[in-house]
C-alpha cells in the first residue's frame, strides 16, 4: 500500500485522544529536526491544527471542540521520505461516529472517509470503557435487596402496569463499548467492503494504564468482544497499540515531561506486546503492505 492507495481513516467516538494524537503529530511534523513525518499538505483548518499542537506542546489539555465538524481534516504526508500518505479524520469531536451509533445516520464527511480508505486507526480511551452487565443478574439482585425480611408478615403488592411501564427504555447511546465499537467497525466494513485491508485498535492515553498491561492484554480484558471480532475478520490485518501522545499525566508527570523536551522526545506508541516504538508507529504500519 503505497502512493494514492495509502490513505486510512481515524475514528472514534467522543473524547477517545484523536485530537490528543493530532495534535502531537502535528508538533513532530513540524519539528525541524525529526524528518519521520513530513507535511505535504493540509486540507481543513489549519489553524485548529496549530491549537492542538501549542496545547500538547505546552502540557495543556487538548480543547474538546467540533470546530470541524462540517469539513473534516485532511492531512498529506510523507513517510520516512518515501511513502504519501493521506490522513483522514472525519471530525475531531467524534460526533460523526456518535451519530452512526446512536441515531442510525450517516454523517456525509464520516462516508466520504470510509469510502476512500484502505485502513482504519480506531481510538479507544482507556478512562471512557463502558462494560457490558447481565440485566437478568442484576434483576435477582435487585429482588433479593428488596425483598422483606424472613418472617416479616408485610405483604409486596404486585407491581401496577404503570410501575412497569416506567422502566426506562433502551437507547443506543447506553450500550457498552465494546457493542458500538462492533458497530462502528461493522457499518464501515459493510460501506468500504474488501477495500479495507488493515484495522489498528489504539489505546489512547496509554500512560494511564497499568504498566503490567500490554496493549494485547488491556484489549482482551477490556474489550474481549472487540479482540474477538478483530480476529474473526478474513483477509484484514490487525494491530494493536497503546498511545501516549502527552507522554505522561499533566499533573502526575508535569515535571518530568517538561525536562524530557519536545514533544518527539516525550511522546510515544507501542506495539501489542509493549515495545516502545514512535508516535508514528500506527501509521507506518497501516500504510506498509
Amino acid at each position: 500500500m503505497t502512493g494514492d492507495d495509502a490513505s486510512m481513516a481515524f475514528i472514534g467516538l467522543p473524547t477517545t485522544g484523536k485530537s490528543t494524537y493530532i495534535g502531537a503529530l502535528w508538533q513532530i511534523i513540524q519539528d525541524d529536526l525529526d524528518q519521520t513525518v513530513v507535511e505535504l499538505s493540509t486540507s481543513g483548518d489549519r489553524s485548529y491544527l496549530q491549537e492542538l499542537g501549542d496545547a500538547v506542546a505546552q502540557l495543556r489539555p487538548v480543547r474538546r471542540t467540533d470546530v470541524d465538524s462540517t469539513e473534516g481534516m485532511l492531512l498529506e504526508v510523507a513517510l520516512d521520505g518515501e511513502l504519501r500518505v493521506r490522513l483522514d479524520v472525519p471530525d475531531m469531536s467524534g460526533e460523526s461516529v456518535r451519530l452512526l451509533v446512536e441515531e442510525r445516520r450517516w454523517h456525509a464527511n464520516l462516508s466520504a472517509v470510509l469510502q476512500r480508505c484502505s485502513s482504519i486507526l480506531f481510538f479507544v480511551h482507556p478512562s471512557q470503557i463502558t462494560n457490558a452487565f447481565r440485566a437478568n443478574l442484576t434483576s435477582s439482585l435487585l429482588e433479593e435487596l428488596t425483598a422483606p425480611a424472613s418472617g416479616s408478615e408485610v405483604a409486596e403488592a404486585p407491581p401496577s402496569s404503570a410501575e412497569r411501564s416506567s422502566v426506562p427504555d433502551f437507547h443506543a447511546r447506553d450500550a457498552c463499548t465494546s457493542a458500538k465499537a462492533i458497530d462502528i467497525l461493522e457499518n464501515s466494513f459493510l460501506l468500504r467492503g474488501a477495500s479495507i485491508r488493515k484495522v489498528g485498535l489504539l489505546v489512547s492515553a496509554w500512560d494511564l494504564v497499568d504498566e503490567r498491561l500490554t496493549p494485547r492484554t488491556w484489549a482482551e480484558r477490556e474489550l474481549p468482544a472487540v479482540v474477538t471480532y478483530l480476529e474473526s475478520l478474513e483477509g484484514v490485518e490487525v494491530a494493536l497499540y497503546g498511545i501516549s501522545a502527552q507522554g505522561g499525566e499533566l499533573g502526575r508527570d508535569r515535571q518530568r515531561l517538561l525536562d524530557a523536551g519536545r514533544v518527539r522526545e516525550r511522546a510515544y506508541a507501542v506495539d501489542a506486546d509493549g515495545t516502545r516504538l514512535p508516535l508514528s508507529a500506527p501509521i507506518s504500519w497501516a500504510v506498509r503492505s
